[in-house]
């Protein structure tokens, strides 16, 4: 618990929320669109932001693998075991 309270508090930090205000205006998808290497792509499925940006980035990377968990930006923590049996079954099927 107190995890997810301190890190829930550094969200809101200035400088973080700078950053995400210059990730919004970044635009990689010509980069982004070269990859060919096969691509694991994961997100928490109560996680806006990064839930709209991970379904934009498997439409431009051609041989990805988009996966969703439960839970918000932190859903590795929140479900590590089917986080980790995830990126497992996705290596051994490399």
């Amino acid at each position: 618990k107190r995890l997810f309270v301190q890190e829930a508090s550094w969200a809101h930090n200035p400088s973080v929320l700078k950053r995400i205000e210059l990730a919004l205006l970044l635009d990689i998808s010509n980069q982004v669109s070269k990859i060919t290497a096969p691509t694991l792509i994961t997100y928490g499925s109560d996680d806006a932001f990064t839930g709209v940006a991970s379904q934009q980035l498997h439409t431009l990377i051609q041989s990805s693998v988009v996966k969703d968990f439960p839970g918000g930006h932190l859903f590795h923590l929140g479900v590590p075991k089917q986080f980790a049996a995830a990126v497992v079954q996705f290596v051994q099927g490399l």
